[in-house]
């Protein structure tokens, strides 16, 4: 599943055109994972777009949009991704 902050979520569904179901953003059902996934994918495409590259794009779910705010954690966070995608 994906991990996107609750205030996130709800502008990411927004921005999406789709309802903002906080039940499933926690829930464990089969249509809770696919809304999850959808929010996440959806919120991971922005960051990428407003980024251009995939580094940085993990920096932004991460970290937030704000690179000032990207510490070490969020840099860590972006290089064990690549490293597990073998970037």
């Amino acid at each position: 599943m994906t991990q996107v902050l609750p205030a996130t979520a709800q502008g990411v569904a927004k921005r999406l055109g789709v309802p903002w179901r906080p039940d499933l953003m926690s829930g464990k059902t089969e249509a809770a994972a696919n809304y999850q996934r959808a929010i996440g994918q959806g919120y991971l495409e922005e960051a990428l777009g407003k980024t251009g590259n995939v580094s940085d794009a993990l920096k932004y779910y991460h970290g937030g949009p704000n690179r000032r705010l990207w510490g070490p954690k969020t840099n860590a966070y972006s290089a064990g991704i690549l490293r597990r995608l073998g970037v």
